[in-house]
Parts: structure tokens; sequence; C-alpha cells
């Protein structure tokens, strides 16, 4: 099992899921991190603050956008599935166990987990645990999903690689989750929606790969005014 976490400015999210990574009940082999935040803001040393019990992998990013740095962290992977994970995101310590369950159960290639939204950045399992048990009696549905998720999915190497990772025209906006997706119904492969590895998306209100796309908004639209003058 392979996980990747694409990053940018979030060095601190991203340890957090780390800790959570390395409790895991079906231990990980492998955890790639493509960490694009500048150099003047971040700490190279974070990650090396102490030992896990998988191979750590940070690759410092000179590309742009999390299309690319998914890329990066796929020719990277070793593992025989590979999990697509945000930065922002927390997990339960059975969490792997269930995306490899539902994987072997159901004999398919990929599958979406239960994205759970935080109602703030500072909420932690203690919280998810209680959103899940509010759901308790409609959360145990599997079936084709509608959708594909790359905060939260599991997808055999073999078919990542045919895809060869996302589509980098994605970069900067929203919809690589949708289009790899729709790749891999394409390769004919379902993806199951699997209720049973669930993630606390945290979605704090800065940092992450939209930066840059909010960027290149704001300098079209200052070149526009330019041209108009």
């Amino acid at each position: 099992m392979s996980y990747i976490i694409p990053t940018m400015m979030r060095q601190d999210f991203t340890l957090r899921l780390l800790q959570d990574l390395a409790v895991q009940t079906y231990p990980l082999s492998q955890v790639v991190i493509v960490d694009a935040t500048p150099e003047n803001a971040r700490d190279e040393e974070l990650y090396l603050t102490q030992d896990f019990p998988f191979e750590l992998i940070v690759k410092w990013q000179e590309t742009k956008g999390s299309c690319r740095a998914r890329n990066e962290a796929i020719e990277l992977c070793k593992g025989e599935y590979i999990v697509f994970g945000d930065d922002d995101v927390r997990v339960l310590p059975d969490f792997i166990e269930n995306h490899i369950k539902i994987l072997q159960t159901y004999q398919v290639g990929a599958c979406n987990g239960l994205d759970i939204r935080a109602d703030n950045q500072q909420q932690d399992l203690r919280n998810l645990q209680e959103k899940l048990n509010k759901i308790e009696k409609e959360r145990w549905k599997v079936g084709a999903s509608l959708t594909f998720s790359n905060a939260n999915s599991c997808v055999k190497n073999e078919y990542v690689r045919k895809l060869v990772g996302n589509d980098i025209n994605f970069d900067g906006g929203y919809g690589e989750d949708g289009d790899f997706g729709l790749s891999l119904f394409k390769l004919g492969q379902i993806v199951l929606h699997n209720p049973f590895s669930a993630n606390l998306h945290l979605k704090p209100p800065v940092g992450g790969y939209r930066f840059w796309g909010k960027q290149a908004r704001v300098i079209g639209k200052k070149e526009k005014h330019n041209r108009g003058n």
C-alpha cells in the first residue's frame, strides 16, 4: 500500500495526517509527500522529526499544480494499491484496512471512501466518530459511485499507471477527480462507494493548491485590464 499526499503551505496538517497513518491496523508500506510549500515558508526538517513505520518519501515540488504533484508521486509508488488523499484530512485507524477489504471483497480496482466535512479546522477524530454515529443508519450502502475523489480513494496501481495519473490540464481549477473516475470507467473499472473508510475533511481557509488557481485568475484579470487600456 502506497499513500500519496500532495500539499502546499499546510505542513502542520500533513504532519497530523502522517500521525494517523502511522497507527493503521493494516500498515502502509510507503507514504509519498509532494510538497509545494515555498522555500521561505517551509520547514524542511518537519517530517523528519519522528520515526514512522513506513517508508516516507518527501519530494519538494518545483512544478505547479496538484495534478502534477500527484503524478510525480505516482512515479515513486511501489505498492500494489495507491491511496489518494488530501493534506487536510484526518483518518481513523481502520481506514486503510477497510479500503483493502472493499476492493478484495468485491473484486474491483477502485473505490471512494466517505468524505465527511468538518465544522471547523480544529476538529479531530472524536468529532469524526460523532458525525459517523449520527449517520449510522444511512451510512452502510455499497454500490457504484457516480464520482471519484482524490481526497479519499484507493486504486490498483496497474490502472493508475495505465491512465498516467491526473490530467494536468485541470491544474489550478476543479474537475480532475471526475475526469480520472471517467477514465477508470473507460478502462472497464467500476469505482465503488466505500462507506467504511471515512475521513474528516478539515477544509482550512488558507493554503492548498487552489492558491495557484486564484493567482492565475488575478493575473489574468490584470492582463485583460491592461490590454483594455
